[in-house]
């Protein structure tokens, strides 16, 4: 089993500016699509969140979320039975030392006072640690979790910023992240199945050749060829790993590629649907739908759109 010390020994993180976001009674924050990972800490009130392709949680003080690279989500303040939120505006960084940072439980009724920031977080060959989540990992922490303590000092260091106050951020941040990945397992392991799997040359050379050459033409016996496995024995190992048939990873491959070309350039969407492998914009707009909940057109909209 892969250790956490071993895991930490391949790790590189790198921290953005946090900022502070306020989201009102009544009105909806949306967030995303980012270049890295996000991350939110609740500092005050209540309110909901909501993924696409998950049920929606309720965050309230002490509730720490991170959300994978490029995912749409948005926060909403609480509000009456059946009125649907307005959204308001988008999450944007902020200065440092504003008074929302301070604000009390009582200053926030019916709202949500929420510490935002994004992370890049790179394993190996991996570009980003948080691409293939899953889900979204949420943690309730308690006042005297390390987490919350941690989260409770990068809120105060924003409040009162000083020299050096990037370099702690980052540092507090990183403390979070390993405390998070403690919570993986137990005995020094880290359980975290598709990682430790990276650690088996047999199935870290597939994985390799698929997130290098997405638009490559794929297939299970082809995939289990490169792993000098058998058709069978691949396919139930991939799936141990990564909790979803080879085939499926290689087409979120593709469309998380597709999403990160989209963010970062303005080539056309035919053009992205070719160099992931896709033989028409048709079938890769639908493909692109169904994975991210909105189409290339819009998800390329909402990343050009101010404050995102």
């Amino acid at each position: 089993m892969l250790t956490l010390d071993k895991v930490l020994e391949h790790l590189e993180i790198r921290v953005r500016p946090f900022a502070v976001c306020s989201v009102e009674q009544g009105e909806r924050l949306m967030l995303g699509p980012r270049d890295e990972a996000t991350v939110h800490y609740v500092v005050a009130g209540s309110g909901t969140l909501s993924f696409p392709d998950f049920s929606d949680f309720h965050l309230r003080r002490g509730t720490a979320i991170i959300a994978p690279t490029g995912s749409l989500h948005e926060v909403s303040g609480m509000s009456e039975p059946g009125h649907i939120p307005e959204i308001v505006r988008r999450c944007q960084p902020a200065a440092m030392g504003l008074s929302e940072v301070g604000k009390g439980p009582h200053e926030v009724e019916g709202g949500i006072v929420m510490l935002c920031g994004t992370v890049d977080v790179i394993y190996r060959y991996l570009n980003d640690f948080f691409d293939y989540l899953p889900a979204p990992i949420i943690i309730q922490a308690s006042e005297d979790d390390p987490i919350s303590r941690a989260f409770e000092e990068i809120v105060r260091e924003m409040a009162t910023p000083g020299p050096g106050t990037e370099a702690m951020l980052s540092a507090l941040f990183q403390q979070c992240f390993i405390e998070l990945l403690r919570r993986q397992g137990a005995g020094g392991e880290c359980t975290i199945e598709w990682l430790s799997v990276l650690e088996d040359p047999r199935l870290s050379k597939v994985i390799e050749e698929v997130m290098e050459n997405p638009g490559n033409h794929y297939t299970l016996d082809l995939l289990a060829e490169k792993s000098l496995m058998s058709r069978t024995t691949f396919a139930e190992r991939f799936h141990k790993a990564f909790g979803r048939p080879a085939m499926d990873f290689v087409r979120e491959v593709r469309l998380r590629g597709a999403a990160r070309l989209l963010r970062q350039t303005q080539d056309p969407i035919k053009t992205i649907a070719s160099r992931m492998g896709y033989a028409s914009r048709s079938s890769f707009s639908h493909a692109f739908t169904e994975f991210f909940g909105v189409s290339p057109v819009d998800y390329r909209s909402a990343k050009s759109a101010p404050g995102t």
